[in-house]
């Protein structure tokens, strides 16, 4: 239940976002973080009072927090096809450098979905998110 409603405030936080910046400036154009969305869907608990905690002022995330602050938060290997089953530790994490939008759990991983990738990439900041629903 945590995961959907981390997943669904995300989503709507992104939304929201998107909506203000196309209604302030609408020659520039906004992208949704979709990784960063599924990594909130499969989230580890310390991600999950880490996300909480950071819209939510109560004493008790902050007790809960310090009891899941040694959990190693976890990530997503951006390779649909990635042999280590996808799931890796958010630290261990190689970020694209290009658009900054894909995570790979190794340089050789995010070299074999390059391919894929590419075209994404590429068009990152041709991605328009519609203001309204």
């Amino acid at each position: 239940c945590a995961r959907d409603c981390a997943f669904i405030s995300y989503a709507f936080e992104q939304r929201k976002r998107a909506a203000e910046f196309v209604d302030q400036s609408s020659s520039r154009t906004i992208t949704i973080n979709y990784p960063k969305l599924f990594e909130l869907y499969i989230a580890d608990h310390h991600t999950l009072v880490s996300f909480f905690r950071k819209r939510i002022n109560c004493s008790c995330l902050d007790k809960l927090y310090k009891k899941v602050k040694s959990i190693p938060k976890l990530g997503l290997c951006y390779n649909p096809y990635c042999k280590q089953g996808g799931v890796v530790t958010r630290s261990e994490t190689k970020c694209c450098s290009s658009c900054r939008a894909a995570n790979y759990c190794s340089r050789k991983c995010q070299a074999a979905d390059w391919q894929m990738h590419k075209e994404d990439c590429s068009n990152m900041d041709k991605i328009i998110v519609e203001s309204r629903v």
